[in-house]
């Protein structure tokens, strides 16, 4: 994270300096063809013929590297990309001899040809001859792309990684086995990583855009054998050529105009590598009949420093995806977008590519991969801003409860989303049929949305008897043609309870099975996101409201309905805060504030997950022993509510190989594991039971985990393998079936079982949508969720256990997953879109002959819904944390920290984006009172104004005692390493980054901080070139060029990101200001005299 530890990286990019080998051949060799040019004639251009011929070499192929390894590490493709490395050893391949390098790798330099591209594909032989213990890199290219085998710890197997912003997600293969020879191929399409081993395919959905680096390529970081080994990036091959075109353009031909279509012609477009171009009726038409065609225009001379979009009207039959690939003075990229069949435009938001930017040169369109077909184009648009046709769909239309009574008002909650160009006069009308009283208009109006925001709608309404009744909404806009949704809703007649003073005493439903359900505690405010990024969502608000989990009475509620419906335990996610010896959690206020408080504690039984995925594991064997085991015996494993199976607490543990990495060999956490045993027994008990979860039929982590002496094996969250092909949703998320998907839980279950190495629990997942979390950023989620599918998934589960023989923990006990992970998406707490489903469901299969409970909600006992802490924070800070805000004078947000309260920072700004403390205090400020920054903070959730197009400027005053701070960052939006912007310390310097690959471009002033005086810090942006002032004079710059990427992580003032322990301010902050451009060195210098007086 350091700044001070960044790289400089390649900021020049010369046109005639990529021409491949194979290009400048034919220029030399004045060859002479034609190629299509919708406004001038054909002529023998040397070069655009050589870019015409090197294209058809790279559509045949596409290698740009083989290394068959006979006794040479030399390049067989004729490209001359030999590998160096020192006294290289050979041995028996699949094909002659192959490299056997015993761990050391061979290396390549860096290549434009060998980086990361839409397209780009490894494919080679790899074996050993005894199993891999470690890490395995086959090929790696840092911070770009990695073809590996795993550790033991992650389960062996083969996995491959294209780094977009970071590595993950991987696509997992097989674990090889010693004595095998394995044919692996490793492609990213734009869209997905794909994995083949042995002919057998996995993929995984990871969009994005890659930044080169110049890194070198390793080959062959194994202790086994590589042979054959091909390098293929037709992508990278067509750019090289389209630079060929590009550079053969005389300047006086070159074009400004920033749009295409029928207003303005098709000046410039062309035809290249097999396909034929025409134009008609404004269309331009391409027929690319060879694999890696393309329409190009490389005629242009377009300055795109503060145009972030290209925008695309286009059409190809029986496509879901194009090719958008340009050329800048600044380097070339290929990226993959969404078509849309003709409906809608694409609009490519180029903001986070670190070669766009400067002069555009040249700009493509294509099928992906090796697609070939017919292309229509109505237009094609560089822009500052999304241009095009409007979109706009419903993403929630729901009730208002999860329980709806007749006689009562009641609401209908819709959220509108923008997905285009802005559309404006966007009008929603509910339409309700007899019987159902609408008591409010029945149409809403929002006079404009802008691209990727939301709107919520809403109703009241009243039926007079219980009925079923449909709903349907019909949204419309300028531009766009009306399109209607249809909602189910259920009105049941009242309860007629008398009137509760707490919540009512729960009727446990009994069951011959022990059933435990995963929790997740992370709604309180101001401890995690809490319910910002899930109130607009309201399918998914709670029966109880958006609660704070840390409270007794909350916790009562889910005891109660919990035990009504077959649910006998939480197993709670449990988060060490770090590794010293005197044990800290995080966001443990769920257990230790609810539920070990409840009055209803002794009807139910709690588990604690040891998460040490997330959160952290342990230093060793002695802080194991010493430290964590002391303090969960203490806290948990005593108390009477604790689960214990045969007199032995249970204990799930999360990641299993983390495990053995911090503990060592199987037989180190074998002895760890029977001295937590002993120190079970020592206390009275019989011993422990240790849990791991893992997620598929994992062989070689089951089998390790047997050699280490876990118990048992569970999940949380459970592989799903399907046979439908994925799909994707009006966003252009990749969807999956959820009912296909639960039934391949099964498969799961089954795998782990025939396997046999532990006992395995059945968890049975309801299953998986984080798009509240991650947004248009989800890489894919299980669609069409119902409470129907989840109670076949158990029907399945519970035969499973059923059949299985023997006493055995997988016998007796079931998991489900999960109460309460909103964000992620598998929840089976009672809520608005789904009612009481989703644990009737598990009532039905696992409580066999039981009456049915009486499903109740605070409303109906006259009980306030406890929502208080979130009602406090709504008033505040209004609505929807994505709600669209108005900006007045260039002025975004405004933090005075004036304010008395404990919880809230407000916004003097227009905006009113109030912030949320945590931990944070108040201290005298420059002006009044300042926010006092000791590891506290102010977060405000993501709004796409925090990441304006057109410049950015942050000013604040601090005040420090404290020399030297280093990463320390008083105001951040950075999520990923290569998005947002932060202000901070390095070496007691202030210092500015945006970075456009990964930690890259900052400025820090030449001069420390002067310490116990106040300091005024401005930091512009205006999309050129970073400024950096302080006291009102300018002290560093730095070019970049282009817009700053959005990160999606909302605005953190006083810390990197709420709750980090080791990057916070220390001192004082004042008068923290937001604009939506670049103050001018006179403004600052103005703004500095003036708050000097």
């Amino acid at each position: 994270m350091s700044l001070m530890k960044t790289k400089p990286r390649r900021t020049q990019f010369r046109l005639l300096a990529i021409l491949s080998p194979v290009v400048l051949a034919l220029v030399a060799g004045g060859c002479t063809g034609r190629v299509t040019d919708v406004t001038t004639s054909a002529r023998a251009n040397p070069v655009t013929v050589a870019a015409e011929s090197a294209t058809a070499q790279a559509a045949t192929a596409g290698l740009v590297g083989y290394w068959p390894f006979e006794s040479s590490l030399a390049d067989a493709s004729g490209t001359g990309r030999n590998a160096d490395g020192e006294a290289p050893r050979f041995a028996p391949g699949k094909q002659g001899m192959a490299l056997a390098p015993n761990g050391q790798a061979v290396t390549l330099p860096d290549a434009p040809e060998l980086q990361l591209a839409p397209g780009f594909r490894i494919d080679c032989w790899v074996y050993w001859d005894k199993k891999p213990e470690g890490y395995e890199e086959i090929v790696k290219k840092d911070t770009e792309y990695m073809l590996r085998v795993d550790s033991q710890g992650e389960g062996g197997r083969f996995a491959f990684f294209a780094y977009l912003d970071g590595w993950e997600p991987r696509v997992r293969g097989p674990a090889p086995e010693p004595g095998q020879w394995y044919h692996v191929v490793a492609q990213w399409t734009g869209n997905e990583a794909i994995l083949e081993v042995n002919g057998v395919k996995a993929t995984s959905a990871h969009a994005g855009i890659p930044a080169p680096t110049e890194n070198p390529v390793r080959l062959g970081g194994i202790t086994g054998r590589l042979d054959e080994l091909r390098l293929f990036n037709p992508m990278a091959l067509c750019s090289r050529h389209m630079a060929a075109l590009a550079a053969a353009v005389p300047a006086a031909e070159r074009l400004t105009q920033t749009h295409f279509g029928s207003a303005d012609g098709w000046q410039g477009w062309q035809a290249l590598g097999g396909a034929t171009l025409a134009v008609s009726g404004g269309q331009m038409s391409g027929k690319l009949d060879a694999p890696y065609a393309w329409l190009v225009n490389p005629k242009l001379n377009v300055e795109v420093t503060r145009c972030r979009y290209v925008c695309v009207d286009l059409d190809a039959a029986g496509c879901e995806q194009a090719t958008l690939s340009f050329i800048t003075d600044r380097g070339a990229s290929q990226m993959s977008f969404p078509l849309w069949g003709g409906t809608r435009t694409s609009i490519v938001d180029l903001s986070s590519c670190p070669q766009w930017g400067g002069i555009l040169k040249s700009l493509a369109l294509a099928l992906p991969g090796d697609k070939t077909g017919a292309m229509v184009v109505d237009n094609v648009w560089i822009a500052g801003q999304p241009a095009g046709r409007p979109f706009v769909y419903l993403r929630s239309l729901a009730p208002g409860r999860a329980a709806l009574r007749a006689g009562r008002e009641e609401q209908v909650l819709a959220v509108v989303r923008s997905l285009g160009a802005p559309a404006t006069n966007v009008r929603v009308r509910l339409i309700a049929p007899p019987g159902l009283t609408l008591l409010d208009d029945a149409a809403r109006t929002i006079v404009r949305m802008d691209r990727d925001t939301t709107e919520p709608a809403q109703w009241r309404v009243q039926a007079q008897k219980p009925m079923d009744a449909e709903v349907t909404a019909e949204l419309t806009a300028d531009g766009f043609a009306p399109v209607t949704t249809a909602l189910q809703l259920r009105f049941t007649a009242p309860l007629d309870l008398p009137k509760a003073d707490y919540v009512p005493e729960p009727k446990p439903a009994p069951s011959k099975y022990l059933t435990l359900m995963h929790y997740c505690p992370l709604w309180k405010e101001g401890t995690h996101y809490g319910w910002g990024k899930i109130e607009p969502w309201p399918e998914r608000r709670p029966a109880i409201g958006w609660y704070d989990e840390g409270t007794p009475e909350v916790a009562d509620w889910h005891i109660k309905m919990a035990v009504e419906h077959g649910v006998q335990g939480f197993i709670y996610c449990w988060y060490r805060a770090g590794l010293s010896a005197e044990i800290r959690q995080s966001i443990g206020h769920a257990l230790h504030d609810g539920m070990l408080k409840a009055r209803y504690l002794d009807r139910f039984k709690f588990i604690i997950m040891w998460e040490n995925g997330c959160a952290s594991g342990c230093k060793d064997r002695d802080d194991l022993l010493n430290n964590l085991m002391p303090y969960w015996m203490t806290n948990y494993f005593k108390n009477p509510s604790y689960m214990k199976i045969d007199n032995k607490p249970v204990l799930f543990i999360w990641v299993p190989g983390n495990v053995s990495r911090d503990l060592g060999a199987p037989d180190k956490v074998r002895e760890a594991f029977e001295l937590m045993r002993a120190a079970c027994r020592k206390e009275g008990f019989d011993g422990l039971t240790i849990v791991g979860c893992v997620a598929s039929a994992d062989k070689g982590t089951l089998e390790r985990m047997a050699a280490e002496g876990w118990d048992a094996s569970s999940a949380y969250g459970i592989a799903s393998p399907t046979d439908l092909p994925p799909a994707r949703d009006i966003e252009g998320i990749r969807t999956t079936d959820h009912a296909s998907s639960l039934l391949g839980q099964e498969k799961s279950w089954r795998g782990k079982k025939e396997i046999g190495a532990l006992p395995d629990i059945v968890d049975v997942m309801m299953g998986w949508d984080p798009r509240p979390w991650h947004g248009s950023k989800t890489s894919s989620y299980l669609a069409g969720a119902t409470p129907a599918h989840f109670k076949a998934a158990c029907e399945r589960a519970k035969a499973l256990v059923d059949a299985t023989p023997g006493k055995g923990l997988d016998k007796r006990l079931v998991v489900f997953d999960n109460w309460n992970e909103f964000g992620e998406g598998h929840f089976l707490e009672p809520c608005s879109g789904f009612g009481f489903g989703f644990l009737d469901a598990i009532k039905d299969v696992f409580c066999e002959g039981t009456p049915p409970c009486q499903d109740i909600t605070p409303a109906d006992v006259g009980l306030p819904y406890p929502e208080r802490a979130y009602l406090k924070r709504r008033e505040i800070l209004g609505g929807l944390e994505d709600r669209q805000r108005q900006v007045l004078d260039n002025l975004v947000g405004w933090w005075r920290f004036e304010e008395d309260d404990a919880d809230i920072a407000r916004d003097s700004s227009a905006c009113e984006f109030h912030g949320w403390k945590q931990d944070a205090g108040s201290a005298p400020g420059k002006s009044g009172k300042g926010l006092l920054c000791q590891g506290g903070s102010v977060t405000i959730g993501p709004n796409k104004l925090f990441w304006p197009d057109q410049g950015i400027s942050v000013e604040l005053w601090l005040k420090t005692d404290v020399p030297n701070q280093s990463d320390r960052w008083m105001v951040n939006t950075v999520g990923r390493a290569s998005t947002g912007y932060r202000l901070g310390f390095g070496d007691g310097k202030v210092c500015w980054q945006i970075p456009k690959t990964a930690w890259s471009h900052g400025v820090t002033s030449p001069q420390p901080v002067a310490l116990g005086t106040w300091t005024h810090v401005v930091a512009t942006y205006d999309n050129q070139t970073l400024r950096l002032y302080i006291d009102g004079a300018e002290t560093a710059t730095l070019e970049r060029g282009g817009p700053i990427a959005a990160s999606g992580s909302g605005l953190c003032l006083g810390n990197f990101t709420g709750g980090h322990q080791g990057a916070f301010f220390q001192g004082v902050m004042d008068e923290v200001k937001l604009f939506d451009r670049a103050l001018t060195a006179a403004e600052v210098a103005a703004h500095y005299a003036s708050a000097g007086k």
